[in-house]
């Protein structure tokens, strides 16, 4: 979480049982670690979102487990996966879709991760919209983990 997210947990109950339900949560902000220390319940540290899709990308290439990519201009996705093809070459890309798509294109997308069957789900598509589609996926079944 960072401190928009935090502030979203504030106005939105679904956001918010979304992140309490959260199996893991990383404080991405500065600001996040400071208030936990003002507060009396210190985080360890910053683990920002993109450090942490790194390291799970970088692990990913090492031990074989398969990646999905959900999110941004279907451009943009076309470049990161040449990036990350260079960068990680045996990671294992079993799919992905950019992050333009209406309310009925949503099963299919649903359909197609959970035939699938990735390792990893990572989602490039703003919040909360991002949230709502994770805990969608999730409560149909799709046994991934998303980030």
């Amino acid at each position: 979480v960072n401190a928009d997210k935090i502030n979203q947990c504030h106005t939105d109950e679904k956001i918010k049982k979304i992140v309490n339900e959260s199996g893991i949560i990383n404080a991405d902000g500065a600001s996040v670690v400071l208030a936990s220390k003002f507060l009396g319940t210190p985080v360890p540290e910053r683990v920002a979102g993109i450090d942490l899709m790194q390291c799970l990308l970088e692990l990913s290439n090492k031990k074989g487990y398969s990646v999905y990519f959900f999110g941004a201009k279907e451009e943009v996705l076309q470049d990161m996966l040449k990036v990350f093809k260079r960068d990680y070459p045996n990671l294992i890309v079993i799919g992905h879709r950019n992050g333009y798509f209406s309310e009925e294109d949503e099963q299919a997308i649903q359909e197609d991760i959970r035939e699938k069957n990735p390792d990893f789900v990572f989602i490039g598509i703003t919040s909360p919209k991002k949230e709502y589609i994770i805990q969608k996926f999730m409560d149909s079944g799709v046994n991934s983990v998303f980030m």
